[in-house]
């Protein structure tokens, strides 16, 4: 069989479009290029060309051992050579002539920086932040909840300088790091096994996983609050619950399927468990059983929903110590420790939730979707308050921002403090927003690849982005909301491993990144700020 890359390449692309996966066609597609086949071969190939030529792979691999005998001779002539598409009597064409048909993108999420080079981001130095004006395009409200549309991308930070402010030290190298979380000194590193890495000493040790499974990947690791337990699970679905020098304390064994979400309550007195399944379990942290579970039901969906929108469960938090939400497909539901049934059900995303979060001081609840839309909501009724308008791409990540004190909150004590939540896309873009009013306050767009991982420092002052070009930045939100400062930047980790983030963490004093690299490479991005 006669197969180029690039053509393997577009039908696995057009493989994941037709799946609904839309980040993966959209990675493959900025690093194979394989839409550049489309004006030709777009008519030809039908839906499940891929899942076709395998099976017919399959079948002629299995004639041609049944019936090639070792003594028959052939003519060449008879020898037919298979081309990609000869196996569904299509003739391939090469991408040598034009075609009349014009190539639409089928997601455009993301602008187009491959030419600008690093010259804007020189440009921008000493520039000072320029807040996005409030937006006059407000749609009329529908079922009580506002639509706020934003304003065109411009530049909104001021970078210091252009040197990676950071110091690196590599501190692990082994497996692919799947999970990693910083508790105090040591920092817990996920892959096949976990290992507990000391960040005073470098001393390492490495927990006893108690699967019979072997290579079972760890999917997700969660210290308590006080950094007393440790929270581990895996593909199979077991979790463990280890002491803080590594002894196994529980093995709780319930999931059938991989556990995407581990979260202690405040008081660390119960842990949340959820799969990709969406089954939500509760358990006790001192004894190891099961407080509360729920299945939701996956028919709750809407029927012509693509299927892109069929994700499972992929984040959950407590509001208190009692209360929990979690996503189900495109709603989020609210549950209640003791309660039969859940309490509440926000509906307003057509498509997957990718990141909720809880804010304690407005009482307020965030969510990011593959909808394009972060959406804010109050608890009072079923619908969000407000729909922030600006991303072009899945919002992956959203995270309260804690603002200074403004003049008036001075003045006055009992004056509200402003809620402000910061959301990241695979536009390449974070958004600042405020959620009372909904008007987005700053857009910060230095990135030029989608970016994966948004996480606040411990201290609130800093935000941490990283892309999947590999590229970490360091926000300073410590003036406000309109005046955000990029003041460090990491291009790529020395000794050549993938450019690629896996795991981002910070530390509990707000100085340090714990970061892993595709290869298994993970540093420490020591940074005076």
């Amino acid at each position: 069989m006669s197969i180029s890359s690039r053509q393997l390449n577009y039908l696995v692309w057009r493989y994941l479009q037709e799946s609904g996966f839309e980040l993966s066609s959209y990675a493959l597609q900025k690093e194979a290029h394989p839409q550049q086949l489309e004006k030709d071969l777009g008519e030809k190939v039908a839906m499940g060309t891929l899942i076709t030529l395998v099976q017919k792979g399959i079948q002629l691999t299995q004639l041609e051992q049944n019936v090639q005998k070792p003594d028959s001779v052939r003519s060449t002539a008879d020898r037919k050579v298979y081309t990609l598409l000869n196996a569904l009597d299509q003739e391939l064409v090469e991408p040598d002539t034009p075609s009349s048909r014009e190539y639409t993108p089928p997601s455009d999420i993301l602008r187009d920086k491959d030419n600008e080079g690093d010259q804007e981001m020189e440009n921008s130095v000493g520039k000072e932040s320029t807040p996005l004006e409030p937006s006059n395009e407000i749609p009329t409200n529908e079922s009580n909840s506002s639509k706020v549309t934003a304003h065109q991308p411009q530049d909104n930070h001021q970078q210091h300088n252009n040197e990676p402010n950071w110091n690196t030290e590599v501190v692990y190298e082994g497996a692919p790091v799947s999970a990693a979380q910083w508790s105090k000194d040591t920092v817990a590193v996920g892959s096949t096994n976990v290992e507990l890495i000391d960040m005073n000493t470098k001393n390492t040790v490495t927990l006893a996983q108690p699967s019979s499974i072997p290579e079972n990947e760890v999917t997700v690791i969660s210290w308590s609050h006080d950094g007393s337990l440790l929270a581990t699970a895996s593909f199979d679905g077991q979790i463990s619950v280890w002491t803080s020098d590594g002894k196994l304390r529980h093995v709780l064994s319930l999931h059938g399927s991989p556990v995407l979400v581990l979260k202690w309550n405040d008081d660390d007195s119960s842990l949340l468990s959820v799969d990709c399944t969406n089954r939500l379990v509760v358990w006790d942290s001192a004894s190891g059983d099961i407080r509360q579970r729920f299945q939701p039901e996956p028919s709750n969906l809407p029927l012509e929903a693509p299927p892109s929108t069929t994700s499972s469960g992929t984040d959950a938090g407590w509001i208190d110590s009692t209360t929990y939400a979690a996503t189900d497909g495109v709603n989020i539901v609210i549950y209640k420790l003791g309660e039969p049934k859940p309490l509440l059900q926000f509906q307003g995303h057509s498509q997957g939730i990718n990141s909720i979060e809880f804010d304690t001081y407005s009482q307020l609840l965030c969510s990011g979707s593959d909808d394009h839309t972060v959406r804010i909501w109050n608890g009072k009724a079923s619908v969000p308050v407000h729909t922030l308008v600006g991303h072009s791409g899945p919002v992956l990540a959203t995270r309260w921002l804690m603002a200074p004190d403004s003049l008036s909150q001075v003045l006055d004590p009992e004056a509200r403090r402003p809620a402000i939540v910061a959301s990241a896309s695979i536009d390449g873009t974070i958004r600042v927003w405020d959620a009372y009013s909904g008007q987005c306050l700053n857009l910060l767009n230095a990135h030029k690849s989608p970016i994966f991982f948004c996480e606040l420092s411990p201290n609130g002052k800093y935000i941490a982005s990283a892309a999947v070009d590999g590229v970490v930045m360091i926000w300073d939100f410590s003036k406000g909301p309109q005046q955000v400062d990029l003041v460090a930047r990491h291009e790529k980790a020395p000794g050549g491993e993938a450019s690629g983030l896996s795991v981002l963490t910070w530390s509990e004093d707000s100085t340090r990144l714990f970061v892993s690299y595709g290869k298994g490479v993970v540093l420490k991005l020591a940074n005076d700020l």
